[in-house]
């Protein structure tokens, strides 16, 4: 449709991947501090998520290659697939998690995944633009699809349609994170939600991108391997939800015990305090109990019992 911008300086898809890419940091850092995700928390995943965004890349040059060697029988690195990206970023950011050796940090993964599949699904939404008007990932031939230039026929604009389906799904998973419920489905959701979709429009795509296990495309293999992470993530989810809740549990905790030290602490000046310290009980006899009255000056107290003289 429109390969290139900026007088045909700069590719489209390059573009939007840029667009895409801020979108996702500056989202991710949003989501962060309205969740109150500690520091040294967002520190070391943020840095997890730009490396895992390189290897993302790197991952779906290759991929795409590998899909290539199956068709042609040649390897030679050219073109990206995201199914590619997203299982050598994802496998990136798992490995952060597990090399950390600090409890807290591979204690967050998980809340940190959560909030990472809200921010994948709105690059991937903004990156399918790109794909749209760099003119690959179109769909079948059709009368009531739309012209592209670059193969002279009117096909279906099956990048649009993921496109628009991706930021309803962003949209979905941006209200779960913002009002905290239900905790701990977002990586659930993406996982079913997009591979069924994947799988579906596969079907109605025509561009080459190689082929795999028959009459189904490389993508639809994949998606069924997401699938299955659903499911898993789902069994995990129902046998162990203190995996999402026990970061956030443990800083409130925390939190309550300072403040309860803090109320504790006797303070010099504090009036009700040292009120409160010096308060006799009632077996216990007071100076002034022990001086003689005026009224009596012969009455004197001793152990407690009154005698007059």
């Amino acid at each position: 449709m429109y390969p290139y911008m900026f007088g045909g300086k700069i590719s489209s898809y390059s573009v939007f991947m840029v667009i895409a890419i801020i979108a996702a940091v500056v989202l991710y850092r949003f989501l962060c501090a309205k969740k109150k995700t500690p520091d040294d928390v967002y520190n070391y995943y943020s840095t997890a998520g730009i490396v895992s965004i390189a290897a993302g890349i790197l991952s779906a040059f290759l991929f795409q290659s590998v899909y290539n060697f199956f068709e042609t029988g040649v390897f030679r690195l050219g073109g990206l697939t995201f199914m590619g990206g997203l299982v050598g970023g994802a496998l990136c950011f798992i490995l952060f998690a597990v090399c950390s050796r600090r409890p807290n940090i591979r204690r967050a993964f998980f809340s940190q995944a959560e909030i990472a599949s809200v921010c994948v699904a709105l690059a991937h939404a903004i990156g399918r633009i790109g794909c749209f008007l760099a003119g690959c990932c179109y769909g079948k031939e059709s009368e009531h699809g739309l012209y592209f230039p670059a193969i002279g026929k009117k096909v279906i604009p099956t990048q649009l349609y993921e496109s628009v389906f991706l930021f309803a799904l962003f949209a979905v998973l941006l209200v779960f994170t913002l009002k905290d419920k239900p905790k701990g489905f977002n990586l659930i959701v993406y996982c079913f939600a997009y591979s069924i979709f994947r799988f579906v429009i596969e079907f109605f795509r025509d561009d080459p991108r190689g082929a795999f296990l028959g009459v189904l495309s490389p993508s639809q293999v994949q998606s069924l391997v997401f699938l299955a992470c659903g499911i898993a993530l789902t069994v995990l989810r129902i046998k162990k939800p203190e995996l999402y809740l026990f970061e956030y549990r443990a800083e409130n905790n925390v939190g309550a015990l300072e403040k309860s030290d803090i109320e504790n602490t006797v303070t010099d000046g504090d009036g009700s305090s040292a009120a409160a310290q010096e308060k006799t009980s009632p077996d216990t006899v007071s100076e002034t109990d022990l001086t003689p009255s005026a009224e009596n000056p012969t009455e004197s107290v001793k152990d407690g019992i009154t005698d007059k003289k």
